[in-house]
């Protein structure tokens, strides 16, 4: 088997992509042509019971003024990534960038809180709404986003985070990572999948650009259920034959150099 990843041929290096659930299908939205991907079982890390205070329950519950310098950030982090703003959508508290080419379609969201959720499934479930309904996943290219929710405040900590992004390809599009902002404690949580991605720099910009204005910045790491470890294992050990030892990893492991991440 071969195993590598289009993300990884058209990444430059960077300093410091409720509705049903889809249909999951191959690694991350990220397989070259002629190459066939591992299938999967999917599967969830469940939330942590025991957890310290910001591990609490999310409560998002009043429209909050959105934080002038937010979309900035956002434009400014897209931007190294070629993503334009998409001001023709009009979707209720949303902000959109975009890339979309022949060979590829990366998104980035800003949504404002704009009603009560009751857990991070019913966040996870407007979230993928909101993708699926303005954005269609092309078969040639696939779709990959990365989503900034501003809410009023964070009671949802790191673990309970992780069940929001996919470890494997989503047919509706493929969530890579979440940044919760909240300005009443100027706090920032942020989670990303467990693969470097196209999309990647962005996150860890804009969690660098929220630390330098005042912000306490957090990053976690979903990482690779048993299947994908296995799947990842034999396509490394491939890579390492078919390189004559010169490279000795398939797939890039995401790794957050801005502020200290937690597995």
């Amino acid at each position: 088997m071969s195993v590598d990843l289009h993300e990884m041929h058209r990444q430059p290096a960077v300093r410091v992509g409720a509705a049903p659930k889809a249909a999951k299908t191959c690694l991350l939205n990220s397989w070259p042509r002629g190459r066939r991907p591992p299938c999967h079982r999917g599967g969830r890390p469940g939330a942590s019971s025991n957890e310290p205070v910001e591990n609490r329950p999310v409560h998002l519950g009043h429209r909050v003024e959105l934080s002038r310098d937010l979309p900035t950030i956002i434009t400014s982090a897209a931007a190294q990534r070629r993503l334009q703003p998409r001001a023709t959508l009009r979707e209720p508290g949303w902000t959109f960038w975009e890339l979309r080419n022949l060979n590829m379609h990366r998104v980035i969201g800003l949504v404002t809180e704009h009603r009560q959720f009751t857990d991070a499934n019913d966040l996870e479930a407007e979230i993928r709404g909101v993708v699926s309904r303005n954005f269609k996943r092309a078969w040639w290219r696939g779709l990959a986003y990365g989503i900034v929710a501003h809410v009023p405040a964070i009671s949802l900590g790191l673990d309970g985070m992780k069940v929001l992004v996919d470890i494997y390809d989503n047919s509706n599009g493929t969530l890579q990572w979440v940044i919760l902002v909240t300005d009443d404690a100027r706090v920032a949580l942020g989670v990303h999948t467990w693969m470097e991605a196209y999309l990647s720099p962005v996150y860890r910009t804009i969690l660098q650009a929220l630390s330098e204005n005042g912000y306490r910045v957090a990053s976690a790491r979903r990482e690779k259920d048993g299947l994908m470890k296995f799947l990842t294992g034999v396509a490394d050990a491939e890579t390492v034959i078919g390189t004559f030892g010169t490279r000795r990893a398939a797939f890039p492991v995401f790794r957050n150099p801005v502020v200290e991440e937690k597995q």
